[in-house]
């Protein structure tokens, strides 16, 4: 190693990152070029081979709670550019009561904890007013807890860089950021999902430079965190990159039948509303019927409801999620390498608005997406569909059909079948390009790209 090769720090935070950037190879390319050290937070469990052979410390994970009140005030200034946080505020302290709140008690606390909400909505509200906004962002950075540890242990290796896989809002690498600035180090944030720039809330702590999915994410630095677009790379996700070296090969197929794949989403809504209707649009015309429906909830949903489809003729849980579900385990991190025969053996694909439509559609595989309106979730598709930023263009994209009533579902989802054979690759991918830069490339090859430029 020589001794003026120039250092980088890289923080992971989260086992979301050690499976998307670690297992991926991400940074394999990086070790070549410069010295290399990675800061992991105690939480994460680490693969043995990383163990024996990176450098990397341990650092400990901080308290939430003074941080997300910055973030839940951050929120409310900012909801005017923002109409996924104005749905949020909605949705979080202006709770509906449920139908079923467990007798006279549990709806006497369920009465109590919207109180609560409300009057909170009013403090922040009154907070986030023009000109006290100031004071209050001030004093409630006094509460912020310093990590001098960490603080330690970025002087003791002296990088020229941190990078941060993140999802823009977590509070450790709000103080990484604080720390870096303050020794006159560069920081790279490498924003790990689609909408996380425009649905958590804002940046306390702004990264010297910024790697994104594509334009539209650029435009969200710009409106909602006022982050200029000469500070913003666009640099995509290393989980995608076998998609673009697969797409254009006849994957294996995981089943011996033609299927239609439904994805859930993170967010609660009535799926099995949704499973029910498909399956009786697939009983009822012959031209479906050879189909099975593949269900894969999302593998960490919001909600506590357990879909049952046993009694769907045509519908069977997809075979990865049902294993972990019989090995009790809510917080698996899906193997990658699954999803693109997946996607692309499907004739098309069915679910809520989710990240799955833009991985569908790089595979070449039409999507069906259900923005219905149901009584059950406020988080239905139609609200999610018409308040969430990130979904605002994707009417443009053409092999997307939008469902906004069970009534035509019949008709869509023999428009969705018959999709696939007429696609057109190189259309769709400039209509994708605005939501992420379709560009075959690997993501190591284009982060390699944006150190260049930035130190």
């Amino acid at each position: 190693m020589h001794s003026n090769q120039k250092k980088i720090a890289i923080v992971l935070l989260s086992q979301i990152h050690v499976r998307n950037y670690i297992d991926t190879g991400a940074f394999e390319n990086l070790a070549s070029k410069f010295q290399i050290k990675f800061l992991i937070q105690d939480s994460i469990s680490l693969p043995e081979s990383f163990e024996c052979e990176k450098e990397f410390e341990v650092i400990a994970s901080m308290p939430m709670k003074n941080h997300w009140r910055l973030f839940e005030l951050f929120m409310f200034i900012r909801r005017p550019v923002s109409s996924t946080f104005r749905f949020r505020i909605k949705r979080l302290y202006f709770l509906p009561t449920p139908v079923n709140a467990g007798g006279y008690i549990g709806l006497t606390k369920y009465k109590l904890r919207q109180i609560k909400r409300f009057f909170l909505w009013i403090l922040f509200s009154t907070l986030a007013l023009p000109g006290i906004n100031i004071c209050s962002l001030a004093i409630f950075k006094t509460f912020l807890e310093k990590r001098d540890d960490i603080d330690e242990k970025i002087r003791g290796f002296g990088p020229d860089l941190v990078i941060m896989p993140s999802s823009a809002y977590e509070p450790l690498n709000m103080e990484m950021i604080r720390i870096t600035r303050n020794l006159g180090a560069k920081t790279l944030m490498v924003v790990d999902n689609w909408d996380n720039l425009s649905s958590k809330s804002v940046m306390y702590e702004q990264p010297d430079f910024l790697s994104v999915w594509g334009e539209q994410s650029v435009d969200h630095c710009k409106l909602i965190h006022n982050i200029p677009a000469e500070r913003v790379f666009i640099g995509g996700t290393p989980r995608f990159d076998d998609y673009f070296l697969l797409r254009a090969k006849k994957l294996k197929s995981n089943f011996d039948f033609k299927y239609l794949l439904f994805v859930g989403t993170a967010l609660e809504f009535d799926e099995r509303r949704a499973l029910q209707a498909l399956d009786y649009c697939i009983s009822k015309n012959s031209k479906l019927k050879h189909l099975r429906i593949i269900y894969r909830p999302h593998p960490w949903r919001q909600s506590n409801d357990i879909v049952d489809v046993t009694d769907l003729a045509s519908v069977q849980l997809d075979p990865q999620i049902a294993k972990a579900f019989s090995n009790g385990d809510k917080t698996q991190q899906p193997d990658l390498s699954y999803y693109p025969s997946l996607l692309q053996n499907a004739e098309g694909v069915v679910g809520g608005m989710t990240t799955m439509l833009i991985e569908a559609l790089l595979m070449r595989t039409p999507y069906l997406a259900l923005v219905w309106d149901d009584p059950k979730y406020a988080t239905n598709m139609r609200n999610v569909y018409n308040n969430y930023m990130h979904f605002r263009g994707t009417e443009g994209i053409g092999s997307l059909i939008l469902s906004k009533s069970e009534s035509g579902l019949s008709n869509n989802v023999s428009r969705l079948c018959e999709m696939k054979s007429s696609m057109n690759g190189d259309e769709l991918d400039n209509q994708l390009n605005y939501f992420y830069k379709v560009e075959p490339r690997r993501f190591s090859d284009r982060l390699n790209s944006i150190i260049t430029n930035v130190i």
